[in-house]
């Protein structure tokens, strides 16, 4: 009896200082507020080229669209229609999925090179983002089901949309766990730059490089609270490569080879677990999601050369 009131003691203790360090971990990677506080804090550091470059979707006509999710969030996006094929059957329609912190909007540097392609372009807020309800950060896992939300939407406003899918980093995840729901045959083609190969794997990473801390036992009461406000197991959901394994729609896997936020070994991982037709490549001393600024005619000329296959 004298031993089991301390065990109880140390198991209580280390119960609340678990899940005090995972709620803060929590409120640090996925609550979107905290997000977009700690990105104004240091926008500079955090912010990727791209997303500061607005140009030309500020200067481009577009409008607002908007969508009901599953789970009856309504979620914003912003689409650019190209007047010469938009009201024509079969139009093309590229699908931009952004990154971790960022909004639609933040796409509309890699929206112009789909547009003067021939694409319309549709650029959704992911939830708790931008325009977009939601009161946590997706990583991609419930983003997959808006992302199959934003091609219904499609399908049910133009007719028969050619419609590819691109994101990068989170973005990247979010087309990668997309791929493994049921697509229809509208969808034609993925292409993901550098995205993670599941949620559990990126996080644990980002408690030992950022905030240098043991992923255990903190991420697993990061994953408790996670199942209790956003709905999703950080242990048992969030992979790209489980949800690879069920794709048959061709995908492009692009890294950056000095990627130090997503690790470019992730690029490993997801390719070897896509069974369909795939391709891949890497852009030497490019950081994370820079690849398409380090190296762009390599970039462009990949990624159209591959989509341009299964288009028509």
């Amino acid at each position: 009896m004298p031993f089991i009131i301390p065990a109880l003691a140390i198991f209580a203790a280390i119960f609340i200082i678990g899940t005090a360090a995972g709620a803060y971990f929590y409120r640090m990677a996925l609550d979107p507020q905290v997000i977009k506080k700690n990105k104004e804090k240091s926008k500079e550091e955090r912010s990727l080229p791209f997303e500061r470059d607005r140009e030309w979707i500020q200067k481009i006509k577009k409008y607002d669209v908007w969508m009901q999710t599953f789970d009856g969030l309504l979620l914003h996006g912003t689409a650019v229609e190209n007047p010469e094929i938009s009201s024509g059957s079969g139009a093309k329609w590229a699908i931009l999925f952004h990154g971790y912190s960022a909004d639609g909007e933040a796409m509309g540097c890699m929206g112009k090179h789909f547009y003067e392609r021939g694409f319309c372009v549709l650029m959704p807020d992911a939830r708790g983002f931008g325009r977009s309800q939601g009161r946590y950060c997706g990583m991609g896992w419930h983003d997959r089901l808006d992302a199959v939300g934003w091609i219904q939407y499609l399908k049910n406003h133009y007719q028969e949309p050619q419609i590819i899918l691109y994101g990068v980093s989170m973005g990247g995840a979010t087309v990668m766990m997309a791929a493994g729901e049921k697509l229809p045959q509208n969808v034609r083609a993925i292409v993901e730059d550098c995205g993670y190969s599941s949620i559990k794997k990126e996080l644990r990473y980002d408690l030992r490089k950022i905030f240098r801390l043991p992923a255990f036992p903190i991420l697993n009461f990061t994953s408790m609270i996670t199942s209790i406000r956003a709905g999703y197991s950080l242990r048992k959901d969030g992979s790209c490569v489980k949800q690879l394994a069920h794709s048959h729609t061709p995908i492009m896997f692009i890294h950056g080879e000095e990627d130090t936020f997503v690790p470019a070994a992730m690029l490993k991982e997801v390719y070897r677990a896509a069974p369909g037709p795939k391709e891949k490549f890497t852009v030497k001393g490019a950081g994370h999601g820079m690849s398409a600024w380090t190296d762009p005619k390599k970039y462009w000329m990949n990624v159209f050369g591959f989509l341009d296959r299964y288009l028509v």
